[in-house]
């Protein structure tokens, strides 16, 4: 009977945590990222494209389970659908568009539907379906040369189709081996090659001779989804749609010696698809909605904005498709349960959390023997609410290789609309450094894949008679003091206008949690953990203080220094006649 009973707790215990660690809350997003338009129509979606008429009006092709349907989005805030075109049902579609069609494909049958868009804002119809293939998950047009590229099987991975006649496509050759997705450009077509953990770089120069330039392993690949080339061609982006799986920036300007340079990862963990436009890749982040990465610094991207599109919290629910090429600057999202989303990206705008980062005394020039330097760091919070982060640097050495912190991740905690910083840190550089320029970073986010913000500045190494023969990076040389705490100062620009106690970050927590709260006058303040028996565990705030935004750490400890046990804890403010419980979760 006692097991059953400690079985029950358990039970609890993982229930509470998988609430408490969800992402952040449906509908919420970014200062820069705003939502003009949401149509929820069907019972089911998938992928999404997009199509500028010759009169520039802007259409939303949205893919639903058994068609497609064909929204006027020019017009913010009215979002009109003009046609539906059935198909055979399907839970997998793609879409994409040349001159005035739109070439649809799906996974059940019938073969690639041919819509004539021409008559817009009136009507769309389909004109002709191609047969020479009944079935394709993906398809992409390499519209300069008017050449389709669909994903296959057997003996046909991928199969090359001229648009020559844009209502009569002509297949001229296959390619590949057994893949997920294509992308081309310039007679040069990208493929992502699913279970195999490659892409392969063909040239279809030649459109009936393929020739494969060049296949690199994903490393410890999952599922290779999909890849969307730079602007300038010189970077390639990559999904894997495997939960924990990064999404990953390549180097591919020299074939053969493909090389990562970066990674991202949005707080559910699985990302479906990237695309590149300018400086941004706009990624459908299944659960986490649209995520906006800038790629402006390919050594060091970050979330440049996002809006969560899904009320649930993992899976393959949520953002399916991203479409961010339209002239107005309109972002597309199709949500799986959700529909069609419509938004703007403002990137002059600051996103949640901003950083700045400065050296005392630049240029920074390191003596060959070693020595040090300082630097100072403010954060900012943009949002009307109390955020939770990881601060940690990055340092990029000579040659190019991005080696592990020397400082962090460290939690901390913002006021809504306040800053922090810190002065005077110092970083040591041993003197067996290699010579040359290093790029110093600090970073802003969820550590280790998702960075929210970023600034850096680089410094030199000199060599000489005294310098020692470099072999390798050796992080504990790199001695760095950030003494534990925390920022140095917190600011805020408003006062509060109400008493709040905020839910602890991280939950569930080891070894140490953030409990934040706000006074909106001043108050003497008491903050109690108990036990779930009622047993006080440790006063951690027992004095008065003024009107303002506070926040106080816990490690797990009890009032003697000893570690507490797994489990759930209360913890209590009291404040004049504001009273307020909250549940937290520590774990071992």
């Amino acid at each position: 009977m006692m097991h059953l009973k400690f079985t029950v707790i358990q039970a609890l215990m993982m229930v509470f945590a998988m609430a408490l660690s969800s992402p952040v809350a449906y509908g919420q997003g970014s200062p820069n990222v705003t939502l003009l338009d949401q149509l929820d129509q069907y019972g089911g979606y998938n992928d999404c494209w997009g199509y500028t008429a010759p009169d520039s009006r802007e259409y939303a092709l949205l893919g639903v389970v058994n068609g497609t349907s064909i929204v006027d989005i020019t017009d913010s805030g009215n979002a009109v659908e003009i046609e539906f075109i059935s198909s055979p049902s399907s839970t997998w579609k793609d879409i994409k568009t040349f001159q005035d069609f739109a070439y649809v494909v799906n996974e059940s049958s019938g073969g690639m539907q041919i819509i004539d868009l021409s008559d817009l804002p009136n009507s769309a119809t389909l004109i002709t379906t191609y047969t020479g293939f009944q079935t394709s998950h993906n398809i992409y047009i390499d519209e300069p040369n008017a050449m389709l590229y669909a994903e296959g099987s057997g003996s046909q991975p991928i199969r090359a189709i001229s648009l020559a006649d844009p209502v009569d496509p002509i297949q001229v050759s296959s390619f590949g081996i057994s893949s997920h997705d294509v992308y081309a450009r310039d007679n040069v077509v990208y493929v992502s090659e699913g279970s195999n953990g490659t892409i392969g770089i063909f040239d279809l120069s030649t459109p009936t001779s393929p020739v494969l330039l060049s296949r690199f392993s994903i490393p410890n690949a999952g599922f290779v989804h999909n890849a969307w080339l730079s602007d300038d061609g010189n970077f390639l982006m990559t999904t894997e749609e495997t939960t924990n799986k990064t999404v990953k920036l390549f180097d591919i300007q020299d074939l053969g010696n493909e090389f990562i340079t970066d990674e991202y990862l949005g707080p559910s963990n699985l990302a479906h698809n990237t695309h590149i436009k300018g400086d941004f890749a706009y990624i459908s982040h299944y659960a986490d909605g649209l995520r906006i990465v800038d790629i402006t610094n390919p050594d060091n991207i970050f979330e440049a904005g996002y809006y969560d599109t899904s009320s649930l919290t993992g899976g393959f629910n949520g953002a399916w498709g991203a479409f961010p090429f339209f002239p107005s600057g309109k972002v597309l999202i199709s949500d799986i349960q959700n529909g069609l989303f419509v938004f703007s990206f403002d990137s002059n705008l600051p996103n949640d959390m901003s950083l700045d980062l400065a050296p005392n005394d630049p240029p920074i020039v390191i003596p060959s023997s070693g020595g040090s330097f300082t630097f100072n760091v403010s954060f900012t919070n943009n949002t009307n609410s109390t955020q939770f982060f990881d601060v940690w640097n990055t340092i990029i050495i000579p040659g190019g290789e991005k080696v592990p912190p020397t400082i962090g991740p460290v939690n901390l905690d913002i006021p809504a609309g306040g800053t922090g910083g810190k002065s005077n840190i110092n970083q040591n550089v041993p003197g067996e450094a290699q010579a040359g320029t290093y790029t110093y970073i600090f970073n802003i986010g969820d550590f280790p894949n998702r960075t929210v913000a970023t600034d850096s500045f680089t410094f030199s190494k000199s060599t000489g008679p005294t310098a020692k023969v470099a072999v390798g990076f050796e992080i504990s040389n790199w001695d760095a003091i950030w003494d534990a705490g925390g920022i140095q100062s917190i600011s805020s620009g408003t006062l509060p206008e109400e008493f709040v106690l905020e839910q602890n970050y991280p939950n569930p927590f080891n070894p140490s949690t953030t409990i934040a709260y706000q006074l909106p006058k001043a108050e003497k303040v008491s903050i109690i953990i108990y036990d779930l028996l009622g047993q006080q565990v440790k006063q951690l705030v027992n004095e008065n203080q003024e009107p303002g935004h506070y926040s106080v750490q816990w490690d797990g400890r009890d009032q003697t220094g000893h570690t507490v046990a797994t489990g759930l804890y209360i913890y209590q403010i009291k404040a004049g006649q504001f009273n307020q419980t909250r549940k937290m979760l520590f774990v071992k």
